[in-house]
């Protein structure tokens, strides 16, 4: 850790894009090198990231990532909705908790992380998310995350031209 961090001390880095999916483990590096960091997530948000960035999920009109259900719910369609939201969290807390320890061993500045998904709200800056309106149906979202329909990853290996 320490190679790397004498390394990059040499280099100007201005800003740190990465990819927001499961466990966050790599969200901390704004933080240890003071730099902000930018959130690419190519999925719509999923159920457990909207609390930590900020906002909040009706689950009375908004399906949950994991359920089978569409808009308009019925009173069924709105239990298991509220069933599949709670579960995934539990389900998230359990698996990531062993990454938050991986976190506080090799990131020194973290002794206030206790949760997985704690970094989210302190160390990006901005959050790009691929949500389609029409799709995915009109929703709100915070001041730091902004909305690009049809954002994805191309992980072509074409070369930069020269300037």
């Amino acid at each position: 850790m320490s190679i790397i961090i004498t390394i990059v001390n040499h280099i100007a880095i201005i800003i740190i894009v990465l990819q927001i999916s499961l466990i966050n483990c790599y969200l901390p590096w704004g933080r240890n090198l003071r730099v902000p960091v930018v959130g690419v997530v190519t999925t719509p948000l999923l159920d457990w990231q909207f609390i930590p960035l900020g906002m909040s999920m009706n689950l009375a009109t908004t399906p949950s990532m994991l359920s089978i259900a569409s808009r308009p719910m019925n009173f069924w369609d709105r239990l298991n909705n509220v069933y599949n939201y709670i579960k995934s969290h539990l389900l998230f807390s359990a698996e990531a908790s062993n990454q938050v320890c991986s976190m506080k061993k090799y990131f020194l500045l973290l002794e206030d992380i206790d949760s997985p998904a704690a970094p989210l709200n302190r160390d990006v800056s901005l959050v790009l998310v691929n949500h389609e309106p029409i799709i995915s149906g009109l929703q709100t979202f915070g001041p730091n995350i902004v909305p690009v329909p049809g954002l994805q990853i191309n992980d072509r290996k074409d070369k930069l031209p020269e300037v």
